[in-house]
């Protein structure tokens, strides 16, 4: 085989295994041009963000997910050559994106049109259209490589330049104060310190991502467990006895490993209180608007944190190879599946709910008016996150890798917002996203009442029906086509037949 060929084959192998990821951020964004809303912008922005970094952590993500490092480190050709290759495709897709998210995000009828009375400087713009592309090309893949996880990559690596804002917000309000008079000088330093230390980090991660790469080692498995330091621990000089094995109940040893299977989503919500504690301790030195900062990060971890644990729950044991041996255990599966969903179910609620109330009563701004820990029982609170970490837990049942059951139940979940919820007036959306969850104009007490059953009662179906068919994919390696397009059409049909009642009762109620 010529070195032509073989150049062909390597670009050709990225190119599958990215392009599913790129084509659906592309689309994403193309939601944008057709949805003409504000919060659809927003969400295509993140996308653009968030798909940028996926990109780059897939990039050498792809082969820990498949467990082919070994057989891509034996090839006969320089390390070198294999990383430019990626790094080549990668760019590829990346300027692709950078150059749809131009025309549809940051055109000047786009998502920054109706900010502030005139258009934004050319460097902002400059700054979000450029700083992803650095980002994904070199941060995420170093990141994807020292923490062997293309999820730590995807997470992290837009996290990092987060960072530099509230230091560069410090900076400038040291040089020019808190006065109202000085809020764009202090603007202007936040944003120099933002863009050059995010290419001070590019350039960093990318002599670190070409040494990290050249002294690849084909280590199967995650990284090292997320530990106490060794300094921290209790030792003695005289314990060198090897302690002895103590007999344990098995569901415990299952339930302990169901919480190694969430290390990121534990680091992902000590990120969360680390951020929240910054910004509630500084928020007498803030320029920018303190509530909203904290319902930024308020939601954005409510959702991310619903949909990485589903999303870990299966696919990283089938990534790890650990399936197969898991579900012959002297175990019934079932009972497995429903220690899984518990525990899963459990940590959401801890995390994406019990978290965020727990901070917000103990520190929380002025003007926040957070429920209590008492009401977030409530379905109003409860069922989206159930919903959501259900949904990306049946994702995970059929994905190869959590990166993967992430991103598809992203995807689906977006996809699935903007097909029935599109428009804010349609009876759809007031059936679906408010019906019996908040108050509806126009209705009754008897239709609320009503309207209550019915939503709980789809909901309930829904979680009943993508539980059963994820255990059915969790107890069998083989992922037939035909088994996952009946169990999609099902619920599929059980839903719209749902929304279609809920419509009804809200169309009768309210021409009544």
């Amino acid at each position: 085989m010529t070195r032509t060929a073989r150049l062909l084959l390597r670009v050709a192998k990225e190119i599958r295994e990215l392009a599913p990821a790129w084509l659906a951020c592309l689309l994403a964004m193309a939601a944008v041009a057709a949805a003409d809303s504000r919060g659809f912008r927003e969400r295509g922005m993140l996308a653009y963000f968030l798909g940028a970094s996926a990109l780059g952590a897939l990039s050498i993500g792809h082969e820990y997910s498949h467990r082919t490092v070994s057989m891509l480190l034996s090839q006969p050709a320089r390390r070198a050559d294999l990383l430019l290759v990626k790094l080549g495709v990668l760019l590829a897709m990346l300027l692709t994106l950078r150059a749809v998210a131009g025309a549809v995000l940051f055109a000047p009828s786009g998502l920054f049109s109706g900010f502030g009375s005139r258009p934004p400087e050319p460097e902002y713009v400059l700054a979000a259209l450029w700083l992803p592309v650095l980002v994904g090309l070199f941060v995420a893949p170093w990141l994807t490589m020292l923490c062997r996880s293309s999820i730590a990559g995807t997470v992290f690596a837009p996290s990092l330049p987060g960072v530099f804002l509230p230091v560069g917000a410090l900076l400038g309000i040291v040089k020019y104060g808190l006065a109202p008079a000085s809020e764009p000088a202090v603007w202007e330093v936040q944003f120099a310190f933002l863009w050059k230390g995010t290419l001070a980090l590019c350039a960093v991660a990318a002599v670190m991502s070409w040494r990290k790469f050249v002294r690849l080692e084909a280590i199967d498995g995650p990284g090292q467990d997320v530990r106490l330091p060794h300094w921290l621990v209790w030792r003695t000089a005289t314990r060198t006895a090897v302690p002895a094995f103590s007999k344990r109940h098995p569901l415990w040893l299952l339930a302990k490993k169901e919480l190694r299977l969430q290390q990121m989503t534990l680091i992902v919500a000590g990120v969360h209180v680390l951020g929240w504690l910054t910004v509630t301790s500084l928020r007498t030195y803030f320029v920018t608007d303190v509530l909203g900062i904290f319902f930024v990060m308020t939601i954005f971890h409510i959702l991310l944190v619903s949909l990485m644990i589903g999303s870990l729950a299966s696919a990283e044991e089938r990534q790890f190879g650990a399936l197969e041996w898991q579900v012959l255990l002297p175990m019934a599966t079932w009972k497995q599946w429903a220690l899984k969903v518990g525990v899963a179910l459990g940590l959401a609620m801890l995390l994406a709910l019990i978290l965020p109330a727990l901070l917000a009563s103990l520190n929380s701004p002025a003007g926040v008016n957070f429920p209590r820990l008492a009401q977030i029982v409530r379905p109003r609170f409860t069922v989206p996150v159930a919903v959501l970490t259900v949904g990306s837990l049946y994702v995970s049942s059929l994905a190869t890798s959590g990166l993967w059951a992430l991103l598809v139940s992203l995807t689906a979940m977006s996809g699935a917002w903007l097909l029935l919820g599109g428009s804010s007036g349609s009876a759809v959306f007031v059936a679906l996203v408010r019906s019996g969850l908040v108050p509806s104009a126009g209705i009754n007490l008897a239709g609320q009442r009503l309207m209550n059953v019915l939503a709980l009662t789809l909901f309930a179906g829904f979680l009943v029906m993508a539980l059963r068919f994820g255990l059915a994919n969790h107890r069998s390696a083989d992922r037939a086509a035909g088994r996952v397009w009946k169990q999609m059409f099902w619920m599929a049909g059980c839903l719209m037949i749902g929304v279609t009642l809920l419509a009804g009762v809200v169309a009768f109620y309210r021409l009544a």
